[in-house]
């Protein structure tokens, strides 16, 4: 599951059994490309464990925090109760990378799925094979 913030994006995830000790409760994990949004992740919930970084180049998302699933739970509940905003990128905006991933997420989203949204879509026609095809089309 990935959860975007107005001050983070994670991933969040089962722990593979391979990678932790067979007494260590924490069965989930929280993943980030960026070091910043776990800091920002713990700001809102400060009992969250410590980072760590895996490597530079040894995995997709380098920084990771364990916790239980009921400790996910429990910040998945928060984080719906603290929401402030009506418009959610907005929110964003002291962080110039983040907002341009929350924009670029909008924008796929509205690509993707035209028909859910008032906005048009302007598309120049393509030829389409299986080469060139977005990920959401069949």
């Amino acid at each position: 599951m990935m959860v975007a913030t107005n001050w983070g994006v994670f991933e969040f995830g089962k722990r593979d059994m391979q990678f932790r000790d067979a007494d260590d409760p924490r069965d989930m994990q929280i993943r980030a490309r960026s070091f910043q949004h776990l800091e920002a992740l713990r700001q809102h919930f400060p009992t969250l464990g410590e980072t760590v970084f895996l490597g530079m180049g040894v995995a997709d998302f380098q920084f990771r925090v364990y916790i239980t699933k009921e400790q996910l739970a429990e910040m998945m509940y928060e984080l719906t109760t603290q929401i402030d905003y009506i418009r959610f990128k907005e929110g964003a905006h002291k962080d110039h990378k983040l907002h341009g991933v929350l924009s670029a997420m909008w924008s796929t989203l509205l690509h993707a799925y035209p028909e859910g949204s008032s906005y048009s879509v302007a598309r120049k026609p393509m030829k389409v094979s299986a080469r060139n095809k977005f990920w959401w089309e069949d």
